[in-house]
């Protein structure tokens, strides 16, 4: 069940040996790019710490019976998930062009954080099931 996922999954995580890092947030975009937008997001910088965590983080999760993410990496941060409510075409361009050069400062990165996701009818809640600490 969902219970010896989550134990799998944190002593998975556990495993993983990557030092703390900085990241840096820049620029905003949307899911998908064309048509439609379901997502909008800010980017996160991608230093190699940020890539090998990504593939240490991936290949201790394919130990307990997970599939590798078929999809391209792109780290981000979600802004707003849209359903029916989508702004127009002309507002989320002119949105996306008076935030193109979005950034933050640097930031420390010195822990993974999982997450269990709850859905209910007003949205999803997000709840800290294990806090990781990188070494």
């Amino acid at each position: 069940g969902d219970t010896q996922n989550i134990v799998a999954i944190q002593s998975a995580l556990e495993t993983v040996q990557i030092a703390d890092f900085t990241l840096q947030l820049r620029g905003v975009g949307t899911f998908p790019q064309r048509g439609k937008p379901r997502v909008l997001w800010v980017g996160v910088e991608v230093p190699k710490s940020l890539q090998a965590l990504y593939a240490a983080v991936g290949q201790a999760l394919q130990t307990t019976g997970f599939q590798p993410e078929s999809r391209p990496y792109h780290p981000h941060l979600t802004l707003a998930r849209f359903n029916q409510q989508v702004p127009d075409r002309n507002t989320m361009q002119a949105y996306l062009q008076r935030h193109a050069e979005f950034s933050t400062e640097a930031f420390a990165a010195a822990a993974v954080v999982l997450y269990e996701s709850q859905l209910t009818p007003s949205g999803a809640r997000y709840c800290v099931r294990s806090r990781i600490p990188l070494h």
